[in-house]
């Protein structure tokens, strides 16, 4: 989608972005086509294959889309954790979906994966977004050829998995829930059609959704696919209020 998007229109305005300064800017259709491709270079020059399971600990902010585009581009697994979530929760779902690198916001998430990271062989790699995580994955996949991304690409399928998304709410421990990419795209074609006037933006209407639902929630990221699916510019906001 996001390749065919870029492709089509590519200086459509596909996300609104503050930079920093506060100040919203546009993300071009094109712009986030390379930006995906670059992060993607470098997740695979990180070691980070087809099928490998990828932990995301973030509130909702472009990095984690950038990221769910990236992996998915190259066939990883997502496995979202909510910002507020407990060492041992953490644990468990780490553990459970057998993930082997995780991307965190900050250094208190960090510190969490910390707590527990000696009851985890697996997980081999640990990114910080307040540390420059982005930038330092460009660099590292500069030389990273495109086509090698495109195979990966390729290999993906609908039925292919696209995140493992774990309960809330339920009794117990959590239970890893596995969504494939036809899952998440029948859906968010669905919502699209119910919900038109927020999930499709037409250039001359100027349409924008804000989005500052928790992505590691299965709706936050189903509103993250249908915004992108309908072209509506999305915005995040990591938290609600009146300057936002």
């Amino acid at each position: 989608v996001v390749f065919d998007h870029a492709q089509e229109d590519p200086l459509r305005a596909a996300f609104g972005r503050k930079d920093e300064n506060e100040q919203w800017r546009d993300v071009t259709a094109a712009e986030f086509r390379d930006e995906v491709l670059a992060l993607a270079k470098g997740l695979l020059a990180q070691g980070i294959r087809f099928g490998d399971r990828v932990a995301i600990m973030s509130r909702t902010r472009y990095e984690w889309t950038l990221f769910d585009y990236a992996l998915w581009t190259i066939g990883a697994h997502v496995v979202p954790m909510y910002s507020t979530s407990s060492a041992e929760q953490v644990f468990w779902m780490l553990h459970d979906a057998q993930v082997s690198a995780a991307v965190v916001e900050h250094e208190d998430h960090a510190m969490t994966i910390a707590t527990v990271i000696d009851r985890l062989p697996q997980l081999h790699k640990l990114w910080q977004l307040d540390s420059g995580a982005v930038q330092e994955l460009y660099e590292a996949g500069t030389g990273i050829d495109d086509e090698v991304v495109h195979r990966h690409r390729r290999a993906v399928t609908p039925e292919s998995i696209a995140t493992i998304i774990y309960t809330s709410g339920t009794t117990g421990r959590p239970k890893g829930c596995v969504i494939s990419h036809a899952n998440f795209m029948a859906e968010a074609s669905t919502v699209i059609g119910l919900m038109e006037p927020i999930f499709t933006s037409k250039r001359d209407n100027g349409a924008s959704t804000l989005l500052f639902l928790p992505l590691a929630h299965v709706f936050g990221r189903m509103v993250q696919v249908a915004g992108v699916l309908g072209k509506v510019k999305l915005g995040h906001q990591p938290q609600m209020h009146a300057s936002a």
